[in-house]
């Protein structure tokens, strides 16, 4: 991994930046700072004051049943009251750190509460990039096991809580959800997969506009309930199944970013879910080391490489006093130092055992120190903090935080592009930069429970005093966790936040960058003052058809173009007209015919090209005559071509000529009647042209009536009027006369006329 390097800032200028002297026209300049310096050491999570390693409890433990975690981008954590059975309920509190940035000492408050008919307990939920957090589903609600459909969104800006519509309507699939696994993607649309209904059915919400797009997952073999999804530095999700027959085998699946259509992954080289009653699977994690780490409920544990797809057995638990220790419905941490804490318990879900603590180093698993009051297992939950430390929820023995002695590797560290200097309370502003994401979810559970941290906090330091603020983050560009992947977030100030020259940092899973020098005053730079780029779309080809964006701005068939902040991850749809079909893409290294992702981190053109679909026009020639049949434009030519290929929508006429002794009958197909034939290309079209004989009129004098009559017809004549009449000449039956005369040259089936002999007419 390769950690690109910026420009370093100019002695005097950072000299500056720290002393607070005489800034005016030097923070003008710098509104939008490209060149920042960086320090291995200021890769180090931040924290204030030297923090206590191992475990502490918090100094002010929480007034309630403490439940799921979640970080929020002002860096405060949202905890939901589980009541007193522990099964959910419709309140939530705020874990708020102290003015030195401490959790252990933060202070609670509680926020607003959820419908009294929505408590839910075990579901999906997810940190948009906007800031608001979104949950989804629920195995319990209020203390009863329905698997529910319902979900909300918490704006921490109002403290309000939306009621959010479930996919479909809440109809078929979504008629339950349940303890569903979710994803938030790159591009930052929440992936949900259905659970309560035991299908493979996934959704997709839009945060912009709170729409779902359901889907039947498309590839998917094995159904939802009890998996967990991970994201992978590709945009890719990876998921290992858990359903029956997983456990024999052993089956992992991979859902494409851009056609959202699932594979097959290659089997696990161990099974990591038991064939019993109760399937379940332990937490997975992508590492700073491109793999995922997945823990199973038989003891064993995998590893996936993001690289090149392939699994490889990773350690085994092992068994402390006797007892075999899994990853079952456990939670884990990415620590900073890259390590995962994972949590062990033994026997199923709801056993009351003791829980165990484990540390990966990439190779192997040991045991690692416990808190003293871990005596059963409950919750396991794990969050990333922005200290670096680890929030876990051991319930019955309450919150705890976790503090390793570890440091990163500054290659793992967001790094800040571009980013105004002078700042004020209250205002919102633009940051840039790489990495901003982090490389990792941060935290995973076994399945239901999501508490990933992949989104970037900043943290500002101030000289003077040492406090500690978080300024929210919200319109996050995108949630890569590529390698040096670049985005951009606004950020906003406390309106209350202290002034004078501080130390800036964006934090992402625990990870801090290097700090920046900013100058909080009562004025400060235009909000928003980073640059944005344009994306550019041109169609072209022989045909046509419209693109779209996700996000919005781009949709147009010829040219068009829209502005996005830098990092943004634009997703181009293409649509072919009628009787067009899309060639595929081109520019920003697009191509092949499926949705293009585009990172919009310079002025980018791409290109899409539509062909009019080629139909076929074919005609047949029938009849016992002679002739040819051209076209106008060129192509048909029959007898040589008789099949053409044109372009949609053309129109193509046709023209019969008979050749010498035959006639042209007329068209049949897509023409009638002996005109011209007009045939538009609007589908594949067949024609039939008739060409007969002329009717050469033969000699019949003296034949027989019924030899006449094969004679005529055999000549392409047909048999007209008969006469009879007396004939001293001609024997009685015999034709006497004819019309025409023999060797005329008619139409073909041109009636010939006969007189027939009666004979001798009788005498009286």
């Amino acid at each position: 991994m390769h950690l690109r390097r910026g420009h370093r800032v100019r002695p005097s200028t950072a000299r500056a930046l720290r002393t607070g002297r005489s800034l005016g026209a030097l923070l003008a300049t710098l509104a939008c700072l490209p060149v920042l310096a960086q320090s291995a050491r200021a890769a180090v999570p931040a924290s204030p004051a030297a923090p206590v390693l191992g475990w502490q409890a918090l100094t002010n433990p929480p007034p309630f049943n403490p439940g799921a975690m979640f970080l929020l981008t002002d860096g405060t954590v949202m905890v939901q009251d589980l009541s007193s059975d522990s099964a959910g309920s419709p309140d939530w509190w705020r874990l708020t750190p102290d003015s030195m940035g401490s959790y252990v000492d933060g202070t609670w408050s509680q926020l607003a509460s959820l419908p009294s008919y929505y408590g839910p307990g075990a579901y999906a939920a997810a940190v948009l990039p906007d800031g608001r957090l979104a949950i989804e589903g629920g195995e319990y609600n209020n203390g009863v096991e329905p698997w529910i459909n319902l979900g909300a969104i918490y704006d921490p800006v109002t403290n309000a809580w939306t009621m959010v519509g479930p996919p479909n309507g809440g109809t078929g699939d979504w008629s339950k959800i349940g303890d569903a696994p979710s994803e938030v993607l790159a591009d930052g649309r929440w992936l949900v997969g259905d659970s309560g209904s035991g299908t493979t059915a996934d959704a997709i919400l839009d945060p912009s506009t709170l729409t779902w797009k359901t889907t039947a997952g498309p590839g998917k073999v094995i159904g939802n309930a009890e998996a967990g999804f991970t994201l992978l530095p590709d945009g890719n999700v990876l998921t290992v199944d858990v359903l029956p027959p997983a456990c024999t085998t052993r089956g992992t699946e991979i859902l494409d970013r851009a056609t959202l259509q699932w594979s097959r992954a290659g089997p696990m080289p161990a099974p990591l879910v038991d064939c019993g009653d109760i399937n379940e699977i332990g937490p997975q994690i992508m590492t700073y080391s491109g793999k995922v780490f997945v823990a199973g409920t038989t003891g064993a544990t995998a590893l996936y490489d993001a690289t090149n797809g392939i699994w490889s057995a990773g350690p085994s638990f092992p068994a402390i006093s006797g007892d075999q220790q899994d990853g079952e419905d456990s939670g884990a941490a990415l620590l900073p130092d890259g390590k995962v804490r994972v949590a062990s318990r033994t026997g199923e879900v709801d056993a009351a055992t003791p829980t165990h603590f484990f540390l990966f180093d990439g190779a192997s698993l040991t045991q690692a120190p416990e808190y003293a009051t871990s005596t059963e297992a409950g919750l396991m939950y794990m969050l990333l903090l922005p200290t670096g430390q680890v929030l876990y929820n051991g319930w019955p023995a309450g919150l705890h935080i976790f503090t390793d002695p570890g440091a990163p590797n500054p290659a793992w560290a967001p790094t800040i592009t571009s980013l105004p200097t002078r700042l004020a309370g209250g205002e919102t502003y633009t940051l840039a930069g790489l990495q901003l994401n982090g490389l990792s979810d941060g935290a995973a559970f076994g399945d239901d429970y999501q508490s990933s941290t992949d989104y970037p906090l900043v943290q500002i330091t101030n000289d003077g005093t040492g406090a500690v603020t978080y300024a929210r983050t919200s319109g996050m560009t995108n949630r890569s966790i590529a390698p040096q992947a670049s985005s951009s977030t606004h950020f906003t100030l406390p309106a209350g936040i202290a002034t004078g020259s501080s130390a800036l940092r964006v934090i992402a899973n625990g990870i801090a960058s290097a700090p920046v020098a900013v100058d909080i005053g009562a004025g400060g730079s235009g909000p928003n003052s980073c640059p944005n780029y344009t994306l550019s779309l041109a169609t072209g080809g022989t045909g046509l058809g419209t693109v779209s964006s996700s996000p919005a701005g781009i949709a147009c068939g010829g040219a068009c173009s829209n502005t996005y902040a830098n990092g943004t991850i634009v997703t181009l749809t293409a649509a072919p007209a009628s009787g067009s079909a899309f060639a595929g893409w081109s520019g920003a290294g697009c191509s092949g015919s499926g949705p293009c992702l585009v990172t919009v981190n310079s002025n980018t053109s791409v290109a899409a090209t539509f062909n009019l679909i080629p139909e076929t026009l074919a005609v047949a020639k029938k009849g016992d005559g002679k002739g040819a049949v051209t076209s106008s434009p060129t192509g048909i030519s029959c007898g040589t071509s008789c099949r053409h290929a044109y372009d949609y929508g053309i129109s193509i006429r046709l023209a019969a000529r008979a050749a010498s002794g035959s006639s042209f009958a007329g068209w049949a197909g897509a023409c009638t009647g002996k005109a011209s034939c007009a045939v538009r290309m609007t589908a594949a079209r067949s024609v039939t042209a008739s060409f007969v004989r002329d009717c050469v009129v033969p000699t019949l004098r003296g034949k027989g009536l019924t030899a006449a009559r094969r004679s005529i017809k055999a000549h392409d004549c047909s048999v007209g009027r008969i006469g009879h009449a007396f004939s001293t000449k001609v024997k009685k039956g015999r034709v006497i006369s004819q019309k025409p005369k023999p060797r005329r040259r008619l139409t073909h089936g041109a009636k010939v006329r006969l007189t027939v002999s009666k004979g001798r007419k009788p005498t009286r």
